[in-house]
């Protein structure tokens, strides 16, 4: 008859059970995390629904704002002397009340002129001063509404100024560079909700005719 083998060493028995109410532990815990686990998801499924209707909400209130300032806004601003102007000591026939950004006097031998607009910019502001005026709809923009942002003058009056400016230095940049930087950076803001895909066109209206400055050559 074979000799049965020698029992465990006491130790060793005592490790084997550590071990074992340890596993048992863990097996406890690691149920207690799932459980967790599933119920912050649920919250976060929950929470982001919510999140996606306040959002909602949001671009729906904020566009009625944008609404109530006026469908069109109509912003006048007035450029400084050029060099060859002040070269012949020409006289400023505007005058702009302080307390009032939304008009300005027009100054001539025979009388004063009241005008009237959304907001009238004085000879120094800055290109930033007037895209802020314009940010806001960039967002409107974003939540799916239709925006479009034009000059209106007569030859040398700024508009190429306002609208592009220059790229450099940075502010000197125009209303077309500030409107496109702002837009990405707003969908960057939100890439974690939404997905926005860009096109560019470039048209031109001169002389009655539309021309499409980005097609390529028939």
């Amino acid at each position: 008859t074979p000799a049965s083998p020698p029992p465990p060493p006491p130790a060793l028995v005592e490790e084997v059970r550590a071990l074992r109410s340890s596993n048992r532990a863990l097996q406890e815990r690691n149920r207690a995390l799932e459980e967790t686990v599933a119920h912050l998801s649920q919250e976060h499924a929950f929470l982001q629904q919510r999140y996606q209707v306040e959002a909602g909400q949001r671009r729906h209130l904020y566009n009625e704002i944008m609404n109530y300032q006026g469908n069109i806004r109509v912003l006048c601003r007035c450029r400084p002397f050029l060099p060859r102007e002040v070269a012949v000591n020409a006289t400023q026939v505007l005058e702009f009340n302080p307390a009032n950004h939304t008009e300005f006097y027009l100054i001539t031998a025979k009388e004063q002129r009241t005008f009237n607009f959304d907001r009238v910019y004085k000879p120094k502001t800055t290109q930033e001063e007037v895209f802020l005026d314009c940010a806001p709809v960039v967002t409107s923009i974003l939540d799916g509404y239709n925006v479009c942002i034009f000059a209106y003058g007569q030859t040398g009056t700024g508009k190429t100024h306002t609208i592009w400016g220059r790229e450099a230095p940075e502010e000197d940049r125009g209303v077309n560079y500030r409107t496109i930087s702002e837009l990405f950076q707003l969908a960057e803001e939100r890439a974690a909700d939404y997905r926005y895909t860009f096109y560019v066109s470039m048209l031109e209206v001169y002389n009655d005719q539309l021309r499409d400055l980005l097609a390529r050559p028939a």
